[in-house]
């Protein structure tokens, strides 16, 4: 099932100084130009697919020596890596923490600003989980900050934004409907988190807040198609939601990668 994060407050992002729009710019007068910018976007698009693949040699190929990358959720604080090693050794680490299929829609890829040998660039993300259903992950924003070395376009700095859940469904209801039409009701429960006091829930204000714990349904209808079953209705309908205060402790434990293998040993 496809899941939508809660939305940040309108216009976070140029609030917290994260996004700063330009005006849309000139035709570019020569050929040369119009490649730049479709190269750098390449680039962005090619980091995204290396991440999904898990080639970090790939990626390593994308940064500069002194590259950074920075994450936030929301509009917290700036979390940074400096240097190809360290972001290299993050990115692993990362990695290594998510056991599902992840997907990178990269979208609305802007070119901000544009010299001979830099460029800032803004795009939109959707980050799927696929781990026998699809999961939205998050949505966000990427900013790059790219420069030209040896005629190709590498990333020297980088940052992402957005917030981070996680939703199961559990305990289906099925009814069939009609010959290829059915119907099925799942118990809910999701997790959100953002960093502390970075927005406001459903617009309502509570002081430290940094997460929902949410529970509810979701109710859907299936039809049977040549390729398989595929949703054609779905609606999340929350019963109760629990919102989280206080400054999230750090997790102590390790966290198992499942075996995808192990029902077929």
């Amino acid at each position: 099932m496809t899941v939508t994060p809660e939305a940040c407050t309108p216009a976070w992002a140029h609030n917290a100084g994260v996004l700063d729009l330009q005006t849309i710019q000139s035709v570019p007068d020569n050929l040369g130009a119009v490649a730049d910018r479709l190269l750098i976007q390449e680039t962005a698009a090619r980091y995204a697919v290396a991440y999904d693949e898990r080639r970090l040699d790939v990626i390593e190929s994308l940064l500069t020596e002194s590259s950074t990358f920075s994450y936030r959720f929301g509009e917290g604080p700036v979390h940074t890596q400096t240097g190809r090693v360290a972001v290299l050794g993050w990115l692993d680490d990362v990695m290594k923490s998510q056991p599902d299929q992840r997907r990178h829609l990269l979208g609305n890829v802007l070119v901000e600003r544009i010299t001979a040998d830099e460029a800032l660039v803004l795009s939109y993300t959707a980050i799927y989980g696929i781990e026998g259903e699809v999961n939205l992950v998050t949505t966000g924003v990427y900013i790059f900050n790219m420069v030209k070395r040896e005629n190709r376009w590498l990333i020297e700095g980088a940052v992402g934004s957005g917030t981070h859940s996680e939703h199961r469904g559990s305990m289906p209801r099925f009814r069939l409907v009609g010959p290829d039409t059915m119907r099925v009701v799942w118990t809910m429960n999701d997790y959100v988190t953002w960093e502390p006091d970075s927005r406001d829930y459903k617009s309502v204000p509570i002081a430290g807040m940094y997460c929902i714990r949410g529970y509810g349904l979701y109710e859907e209808e299936y039809v049977r198609t040549p390729a398989g079953w595929r949703i054609s209705f779905s609606r999340l309908v929350r019963t109760r939601i629990d919102p989280l205060v206080g400054t999230p402790a750090p997790a102590p434990y390790a966290y198992p990668a499942p075996d995808d293998a192990w029902l077929d040993a």
